[in-house]
Formats: structure tokens, sequence, C-alpha cells
């Protein structure tokens, strides 16, 4: 078993390494300097990010891109933009600021990383993991409040969640946070279910990259590990669907096939029975349970509440169906859900951004996002174009990536010119 340091196949430099995992601790969220790139509130946030930035460009060789279709792109987005500016009730011109200046920095990460953007996504959070794993084994020992008292950093999308930086601890007890009595891990996120999410898309470009021999690497078993310590409904159904269509689906004879279907289906009815997977994925599809069908429906310490994962897609749904083309625009005010709701939050990336965006900009950048994935699985060597979709699409069902730099740089991998084949 070996450990796999030559993860990134060119030659780069400390910079353009460091600008990438300022990118990947942005995607996790994990505290203050890591939420949103907006030099008013997080100077030392938005500096990490533009100082090195600047850099790369300045220094690196881009890769060919085909700029003239991403400014097509831009101009799209600009005119919706313009129009919700002009028809909005609650003003949206910072959010769709916000949103042109993610992409254009998604574009500029395509531009200079390539479809190694997978190579340096698994490199670091394999490395973040390891981390996490250490630490989260001291805040088993000490408890969390402990654990939580020497953090220096806080988290505004979660108050109890305390920040070393590249990790994180929640110290406030709740049963969600909790397995047997042992506190879940969110590594260098806000919150462990989106550590797991981010864990299994490592996983994913390292079995795409290492085929067979996935098991034979410490990175696979050290994601495995980070994964299984975060107690994640979403991190183990993803993986599950990850490991489906890795074997069952895969090119292998019919008792290698035999023979994973009976082991997965081992795996399947164990993890099924865990309180985490079973009762909670239950309790969140019934409808009777959901704030918008009881009474009780409240505002909490922060003033608002985050509703869980098949309402929120239920509320999504309805946001589309009020304004299917155009969408609500970049300011979630001028939404249906919340004009009637204004202290929920949706977190869902698969309805969300439709929702958002409309059809005829949201679309595209679904398609976008498609393509983009179908070349780094080529990138990758293998023939299931669709599995980093895939993968995306399921864990999306909790957590919206899409306006996230690395996913949007993965959406515009779809202007490279790299590849001359058609393969979408």
């Amino acid at each position: 078993m070996t450990f796999d340091n030559n993860i990134i196949t060119e030659q780069t430099s400390f910079i353009k390494k460091f600008l990438f995992l300022i990118l990947v601790l942005f995607m996790g969220k994990g505290c203050n300097f890591f939420i949103d790139l907006d030099p008013r509130v997080n100077i030392v946030g938005t500096l990490l990010v533009l100082v090195p930035m600047v850099h790369v460009m300045l220094r690196e060789k881009p890769h060919s891109m085909k700029n003239s279709k991403f400014y097509v792109f831009l101009l799209a987005y600009i005119a919706w933009l313009v129009y919700h500016i002009f028809t909005d009730e609650a003003y949206p011109t910072y959010q769709g600021i916000r949103i042109l200046s993610l992409f254009i920095f998604g574009f500029i990460t395509a531009r200079y990383y390539g479809c190694h953007i997978a190579e340096y996504f698994e490199y670091f959070v394999v490395r973040l993991t390891i981390l996490a794993l250490i630490l989260w084994s001291v805040e088993v020992a000490i408890g969390p409040a402990t654990m939580g008292g020497f953090a220096p950093f806080e988290n505004r999308m979660h108050i109890y969640c305390k920040s070393f930086g590249l990790f994180s601890v929640v110290t406030k007890f709740d049963p969600s946070e909790y397995f047997l009595g042992i506190p879940r891990n969110s590594g260098f996120c806000w919150e462990a279910g989106q550590f797991a999410s981010m864990i299994v898309l490592a996983l994913t470009f390292h079995l795409l990259r290492t085929k067979k021999k996935f098991y034979k690497k410490k990175s696979f078993w050290i994601l495995l590990a980070g994964l299984i310590t975060t107690f994640s409904t979403t991190g183990f159904v993803t993986f599950g669907v990850l490991l489906l269509f890795k074997t069952v689906f895969g090119k292998v004879s019919f008792g290698k096939r035999i023979a994973y279907i009976a082991v997965l289906g081992t795996l399947y009815m164990f993890t099924m029975d865990l309180p985490f997977m079973r009762e909670k994925m239950e309790a969140q599809s019934d409808i009777t349970e959901f704030y918008t069908n009881s009474d009780n429906v409240w505002i909490d310490e922060t003033g608002h509440r985050t509703v869980q994962r098949f309402e929120g897609m239920y509320l999504s749904w309805m946001n589309f169906m009020d304004s299917p083309w155009l969408g609500f625009g970049p300011n979630r005010d001028n939404s249906l859900v919340s004009k009637q709701f204004p202290m929920f939050i949706i977190s869902n990336g698969n309805i969300n951004p439709l929702a958002m965006l409309g059809l005829l900009l949201g679309l595209p950048l679904f398609i976008l996002f498609y393509r983009g994935s179908c070349r780094l699985n080529q990138y990758l060597g293998d023939d299931k174009k669709y599995i980093i979709f895939m993968i995306f699409i399921f864990f999306s069902v909790s957590y919206n990536y899409l306006f996230d730099i690395i996913p949007l740089a993965m959406a515009f991998l779809s202007f490279d010119n790299q590849y001359e084949k058609e393969i979408c």
C-alpha cells in the first residue's frame, strides 16, 4: 500500500497550490474568512483569493480556452441581472454582482488549472482529511466544548461552530451532531455533511484516476476513514452510488458482478440500520413533519431556520413554478417562499439554482457543468462520462455548491480547447 505524493501531474508553483487550497477552504466555509468574497466584511478572505490569483495570472501559463463562448454566457447573465434589477422588489444588485464575480473567478480557475482541477482537489482534501482525523480524535478525547474553547474563529453560518481555520468544531450538543455519543467530524467545513460531500467528490476523482487499484492507495483509506467519522447520510448514500457505478455497472466479469452485488447488498442492509440513515431519511421525508405543515414554525437563535432536504426541494419547486423562465433572481427575498416564510433557508443545489436562475439561464449552466464534468472523466480515463455529474447531483440534494469557484471552474472546462473530440 502506497501514499500517492504525485497526484498532481503538472509542474506547479507554491502559489498555485496555495490558491487552490484557499478555494477548497472557501468551498467548505469552515469559518468567517472562507464564506463570502466581499471586501466590505471579509477583507482577509478576499485578499487570500485575489493576491495569489493575480500572481498565478501573471506568472503561470494558461490553458487554451474558447473565450468567446464564455463572453456569450457572461452577456446572457448580465442581461438576466439587468432584468431583475428593474423588475424585482428586493434590490438584487449586490447579490448579482457577487455571482458575476464568482463566474469570472471560476473561468480564471478553469483557464489556469484545466482538468488538473481533479488532481489538486484530491491532493488537498486528502491532506485536510488527515488533519481532520487527528484533531477529531482530540475532540472526542476532551469533548467538543473544551475543544471549541481553544478555537479562535467564529462561523456566522452556524453560531455554535468554532474554527481553527482548517478544522471546525460544533460545540452545542445536538442529537443530529452525534452518533452513539461521539461527535461528528466536520473537518474544514462548517458542517459534517458538507465535509462528507467533499470527501466523496475527492473519492470520485481518486477512483476514476486509479482505476481498479484504488484500494491499494493510502489516500483511499484516509478518505474512507474521514467519511465514516462524519456519520453523514448524504455522504454514505452518495458513496454507495459511486461504488455501484464503479463495480456493478463497470466492465467486469459476471462472477465479479455477482460478488459486488452481494457485498454492496450486505453493506446496504448494515448501513441502513444505523440511526443516522433509515430513521433520519424517513423523518425528513415525512410531509407531516415539514415546517410548512407545522404550527411550530419558529425562528431560532440565528434568526433563520434551514429546512431539511426533501422539504427544501419541495419549496424550491414552488419557487421554480412561480417563475420558471427567468427565476426569482439573485436576491432570495424575491422568491415566493421567502415572501411567505422569510425565516426559511433552502440549501439544496439541484432545484434551487434552477428556481433562482430560471430555465433560460439555469439549464445552460447545468449543461455546461455536465459537459465540463465529462471532460474531467475523459481526462481521468474513465469511460462512464456521467459519473462525476451524477455524484455531484446526488449530494446537491443537501448542499448548493454550484456557486462555488471550483464547481464553476469544472463547468467552464466546457470551453477548454485541450480536447477537440466531441465527448458529450
